[in-house]
This record gives structure tokens, sequence and C-alpha cells, in this order.
């Protein structure tokens, strides 16, 4: 009896007996290659050695793109999707962590009334009862124990899991801010190259006059006037074309604000001033992608979550050993049925070992090697691409200043070359061509002026989204909701589309923790299992 007791005392305390043995390898983050500095680290547009600002919209200088950015944050469709991955891979580990207790839990009931046929051969009068009522009830229990690790594996690739899909949300918000500010500066540029073809155009359609008052005159041919109309037509075209794109950069930003697309003249005034950023750009080290970039921490995340999986396939090695055991209280009515005399149950350890599968076990760990590796690599280009990323932003940005600064010479000589000819076209000491010319020539630089202004601003943007700058000050994340009831109001036929202030707030049933507490949570559980 006591040699009974103490065998089913250390089944029970297997668990904790062997809690130290995990087959597979522990994880271990790979090297990756990185520069010591950037390339551009003696230019001195370049503060190579301070950190990248987390609010680097705010060099911007511009109230409206703040404003913008934080009402994207909050409303935008693409980053509460990412936020609800984060809760499902909350979710999966919950199911995952079950695992380390027991597997198979059951309560179990059962009624019966048995009639049994007295014509049967093997019924004699006198023998079992003919008719009769049974009741049951039972618990059965199945708890593999964790000897080879297989389930803290799990947990591990679980946790893994978790990590990127919160990397994956913070990278979504870096996604975001990037998007916004590039199409506000986008609908920026747009309105200034309106402005400079509607102030030529009508500096062209006064140029057209005097033409045809010459013409009239007799001082000129009709080849002057037909000059004068080609120019003006030809800045004429360019207006439709710049306020079709102005609108589908608008609608584009009201995508990302998650309201219908709409009017946004009334929320953001068109200025035409194009947000310029300052002369010099932070950026800290190339070794601060490492710990910035969400899109390389998710790499990151994945590889380990990944490295877990090889000891998953590993653990089929070896035999799976379980405890199973089923209680039940049975009565043929339910007056006895917990008496003690009613009870019924058995106990005892089980095991199971797939010995002939060695081939497909053995296979299944190399493949899940493999895999492991071209994630490495996988993870190690992502790191090469992020640092090209900001060394391609940094060379557009200083590259577009120096641009910048020739346009603007260039645009100041072509104004006053307009100013000259026109005032000696009157005065009849030159032909239309020359006016014709400088008119033709100052659209095109006052064109490419208003373009390489917005170029550089979104140099600046993709040099901070290369960074992964941003998420930072949304890593506690929106919040996330789920339910039958997660529907948008969409507005009446009869009511004005509203604007960004005015988008209800999703009505939902089940208010989800942030994915910072996500993170919380994950470490506590982690802390819990060891």
């Amino acid at each position: 009896m006591y040699g009974r007791c103490f065998a089913l005392l250390l089944l029970v305390l297997a668990p904790s007996l062997f809690a130290g043995c995990k087959v597979g390898p522990n994880y271990c983050p790979p090297t990756v290659p990185h520069a010591c500095n950037w390339i551009e680290t003696q230019h001195p547009r370049l503060l190579g050695q301070v950190d990248a600002p987390e609010e680097w919209w705010l060099v911007f200088g511009d109230e409206q793109l703040t404003n913008l950015i934080n009402s994207a944050v909050d409303q935008n469709l693409n980053l509460k999707q990412a936020c609800l991955r984060v809760a499902e891979a909350r979710y999966r580990r919950g199911i995952t962590a079950g695992g380390l207790f027991p597997q198979t839990q059951a309560v179990t009931g059962q009624y019966l009334h048995r009639q049994r046929s007295k014509n049967n051969a093997n019924f004699a009068q006198g023998g079992p009862l003919r008719n009769f009522d049974q009741i049951a009830l039972g618990l059965d229990a199945a708890w593999e124990i964790d000897f080879w690790g297989r389930f803290r594996r799990s947990l591990e690739a679980a946790d893994g899991e978790l990590d990127a899909s919160l990397e994956g949300y913070h990278d979504a918000v870096v996604i975001l801010l990037g998007d916004v500010a590039n199409s506000y500066i986008e609908i920026r540029t747009l309105e200034r190259q309106l402005q400079f073809a509607h102030l030529n155009r009508d500096i062209q359609q006064n140029t057209l006059t005097q033409a045809e008052r010459k013409f009239k005159a007799g001082f000129v041919t009709e080849l002057d006037v037909a000059q004068a109309k080609l120019n003006l037509h030809k800045t004429e075209t360019q207006i439709p074309a710049l306020e079709l794109r102005h609108r589908h950069a608008s609608n584009l930003l009201c995508i990302l604000l998650g309201i219908p697309p709409t009017d946004l003249t009334s929320r953001i005034c068109r200025t035409g001033i194009i947000p310029q950023p300052a002369g010099q750009v932070a950026v800290g080290i190339p070794a601060d992608l490492l710990r910035q970039r969400p899109d390389v921490r998710q790499a990151e995340r994945l590889l380990a979550a990944q490295s877990a999986r090889i000891g998953v396939a590993e653990s089929d090695f070896y035999p799976h050993i379980s405890i199973v055991g089923t209680l039940n209280v049975e009565s043929k009515n339910a007056s006895n049925l917990f008496h003690p005399g009613s009870v019924a149950g058995v106990v005892g350890p089980s095991i199971r070992w797939d010995i002939l599968n060695y081939g497909r076990i053995k296979n299944n760990v190399l493949a899940q090697d493999a895999t492991f590796q071209r994630l490495a690599f996988a993870y190690q280009q992502q790191v090469l691409e992020a640092g090209q990323q900001v060394e391609n932003g940094l060379a557009t940005f200083m590259r577009t200043h120096d641009r910048i600064a020739l346009l603007e010479q260039t645009v100041q000589a072509a104004t006053r070359s307009v100013e000259l000819s026109l005032a000696q076209y009157q005065a009849g000491t030159i032909d239309f061509n020359r006016v014709f010319q400088s008119q033709t020539e100052q659209v095109r630089q006052q064109d490419q002026l208003a373009i390489a202004q917005g170029e550089l601003s979104k140099s600046l943007v993709s040099v901070y989204r290369a960074l992964g700058g941003g998420w930072q000050l949304w890593q506690s994340g929106v919040p996330c909701e789920t339910g039958a009831d997660a529907l948008i109001r969409l507005p009446d036929d009869s009511e004005p589309a509203p604007l960004v202030e005015d988008l209800p707030p999703l009505t939902l049933r089940h208010q989800l923790t942030t994915p910072q507490e996500i993170a919380k949570l994950q470490v506590n559980k982690r802390e819990s299992v060891r």
C-alpha cells in the first residue's frame, strides 16, 4: 500500500522534478552586420551623435500636420487591425500555456433505463434484472508530463509570436506616421504648384492682351498672338491635372484618417506653404536601428519563436508520459449517487512512443532548423535594408538642400528675365520670341522649385521612417476591442460628411487590454511559468 502511494506521489511530482529538462537549442540572437557610422557623418547638416527625436514631425513646425497625425493614430482602421492581431496572439498564447496543466479535463454524466428481452437465450428467470435504471457522474483527466520541455518550448514560441505581433503594431504606427506626413506634404506641394500656375496664367493673359493690342495696331504679326496663346493654354492645361492630383492626395489622406473621402478644405485650408524642416537632422548611430526599427525587432522575435519550435519537434524523439485517471459515482437511483459505495475509478501512468516514425520526426526537425536559418538570414537582410533606407534618405535630404538653393536663384533669374523681356517687348526693342522663351522657362523653374521643396520634406520623412521613429509615443496602443457590435456608424445621406473630429468611435462589446499591458502580462506569465 505504501509503495503504491509513493509511486503515485512520484508521478505527481514528476513535472517539478523534470522542469529543467528541455530538448532543443536555447535561443541566442544572431550577430548582424551594421556600419559604425553613417556615410554622411561629416556633413555639417547631419547630427550623427544626437538621438533622433521621437516626435520627428515637430521639426516641420506645422501644427496642422501634428493634428492630422494624432487623429490618424486614433482612427486609422489598419492600425486597429494591427492592435487586434496583438490581442489574437495574446489569446493564442493563453491556449498554449494551458498545455502545462492537465490537457484533458472532462465532466461526464449519464442516465440509462435498461430493459432486457425475456426471450433472450441468455436470459434466465432469477438472473440479472430485466429492468433497471443507472445514473452515473464522472470526471476524466489526462496529463502529459512535460519531461522534455515540449509544452514549455511551445510557450516560448507563443511568447515570440506575441512579441512579434506587438512589434508589428509598432511598425504599423511607423508606416502610418510616414504615410500621413507624405500625403500632407504632397497636398501642400500641389497647392504650391497651383499657386505658381495661377500666377503664370495671369501674367501670360496680360501678355496675350498686349500682343493682341500690338497686332491690331499693326506693329507685330499674328505669330506673336499665336505664341502668346500657346504659352497661356499650356499653363492652363496644367491646372486641371494638378487639381486632380490634389483630389487624389486628399482622398488618400481621408482613408489614412479613417474617414470616407471628403473635402478637407475646411480642415486644412489651402495655404500652399510646404512644411520645411530645419537645416540639420539628428539621426543617432546605425546601431540604433536594432533598437528602434519595429520591423527589425519583429524579425528577431519571429526568429526566437522558430528556435523554440525546433525543440518542440525534437521532443517527438522521446516517449510521451502521461497520467490518466477517471473518477465515477454510479447508482441505480439518485438518493445513493453520492454514497461511498457508489464510487468507482481508475488512475495510472500511460506511455506513448512513436518509435516507428523516426524518419518523419527527423525530417520535421531538419525542416524546422532550415526555417530557423532562413529567418536568421532574413533578419540580417532586414538590418542591411534598414541601413540602406536611412542612407538613401540622408543622401536625398543633403543633395536636395543644395538643389533647392540653386533652384531659388534660378527662379529669381527667370522672374527677372520675364520682367525685362516684357518691358522690352512693350517698348518694341525685342520680338515676342524672347518673351515666349522667358515665360516658358519661368513656369518650368517654378514648378521644379515646388517639387524640390516637397521632395526635401519627404526625404526627411523617409529618414525618420527608416529609423523607425514615432511608435514610442503610442506603444501603449489605441484601445483594441472586439465583439459582434464592432460596427462603424456610417452617416446618413442627409448628414454632411464627417470631419476628423466628428468621426464616431467604434462601438464595441468587449474592451481589451492595450499592447503595452499585453506585454506586461506576457512577462508576468513567463515568470509564473519559471
